[in-house]
């Protein structure tokens, strides 16, 4: 007779969702400290304390130029851990909607072929010509964007590498897509289109001032317009999520080629 699976390590979508939040807000947030003691040890020309309060600084711009680089430094390995430990926790608990995507995926492979090509030149035109247009009216660009950009420039490109590009898009797409639109499955659906891109938006936002609100919509207006495309991408696959995870991921290694040729 097979022994009864303990409940807590059952398949369960929602503990992903929840193991998702406490990393983001919490667990990731004690990674970068961790990263930042073990840093200061090796590093004799900064203390913690200085670190602490450089990590805490909303506007990176303004950190001093000897502190920008431990900052990339310990942002960029911090953010490695932190999405590695996120997506081992998500898959963990998503795998019996990953493994059932990949079955699908495989079924429909032909149809992948000219789907996948096709979605990721219509998102990475669509998105590169609407971050122009709203970068250039804003003037200025997210503070999430300016940090991956110093963490691949003056911090570490491959740690910054797997974090942005293999696994960030993995663990967003299991979130803000697959998850979402499961759970939200009954209900009608706009529902799961608008949390999803309210749930993509802010957390990409939440590090860049709001002192100018106007400044503060155009930037985020770019991130919604890529979490709607990205639901659209996902929707019409079948709701494969093997879809807009390689529509995200390679955007962002474009994205990473981009800034690292300019280094």
């Amino acid at each position: 007779m097979d022994k009864a699976q303990n409940p807590i390590l059952k398949p369960n979508t929602f503990v992903a969702v929840i193991c998702y939040v406490v990393m983001y807000f919490l667990g990731c947030s004690i990674i970068l400290l961790l990263v930042a003691q073990i840093y200061t040890s090796f590093q004799s020309n900064y203390t913690f304390a200085e670190i602490f309060e450089s990590l805490a600084v909303s506007n990176i711009s303004k950190l001093e130029p000897y502190m920008k680089e431990a900052y990339a430094i310990i942002s960029a390995f911090g953010n490695m851990v932190g999405y590695i430990v996120m997506l081992l926790l998500i898959s963990f608990f998503m795998r019996h909607l990953i493994v059932a995507d990949f079955k699908s995926f495989k079924k429909n492979w032909k149809k992948m072929l000219w789907y996948l090509p096709l979605t990721c030149g219509a998102f990475y035109g669509l998105t590169w010509v609407i971050d122009y247009y709203l970068s250039s009216t804003a003037g200025e660009i997210s503070e999430n964007q300016g940090a991956i950009i110093l963490m691949i420039s003056d911090g570490s490109a491959i740690a910054t590498f797997i974090a942005v590009v293999i696994c960030a898009p993995i663990v967003e797409e299991l979130i803000y897509r697959k998850a979402i639109f499961s759970l939200l499955e009954k209900k009608p659906i706009i529902v799961p289109y608008i949390i999803s891109i309210i749930c993509f938006t802010l957390p990409h936002m939440i590090t860049t001032s709001f002192e100018n609100p106007g400044i503060w919509f155009l930037l985020a207006l770019s991130y919604a317009v890529s979490a709607l495309l990205l639901g659209l991408i996902y929707h019409f696959s079948g709701k494969n999520i093997y879809s807009s995870w390689f529509v995200h991921m390679v955007n962002n290694l474009i994205a990473f080629i981009l800034i690292f040729s300019k280094i």
